[in-house]
């Protein structure tokens, strides 16, 4: 008896998990990098379902946040344009970046973007 029910109480929290990981996807209906790989600039576009609070921001390889894009609600939708410069004032390297969108406080999508010139 107490292993059905245990094997019943996973299924449910595999149900749970599920249906919000399709929530998720549903609110991020675009993710785009444009042009990929960059030169001087590149251009996140973004649309949401609805209005949704969003944390935008590149990566270098190693983890470390190099510079925040956005941080509020979009409307829908947004085009942000990144320069290369961090938020240190320095001009990004060449090499591998990732742009994440965090989102309703527990979502994330990653993109790779590279800087080539």
């Amino acid at each position: 008896m107490k292993k059905s029910m245990l094997i019943l109480v996973i299924i449910g929290i595999m149900l749970l998990a599920g249906s919000l990981s399709a929530k998720s996807s549903q609110l991020l209906q675009v993710f785009e990098i444009s042009p990929n790989p960059m030169g001087s600039y590149t251009v996140v576009s973004l649309e949401f379902q609805q209005d949704v609070n969003v944390c935008v921001y590149i990566e270098e390889q190693g983890g470390a946040i190099v510079k925040t894009l956005f941080n509020g609600v979009v409307g829908k939708g947004i085009n942000l344009t990144w320069d290369r410069i961090t938020d240190s004032g320095y001009y990004a390297t060449n090499g591998l970046y990732s742009v994440v969108v965090a989102y309703e406080g527990r979502y994330t999508s990653t993109k790779k973007t590279l800087i080539l010139k």
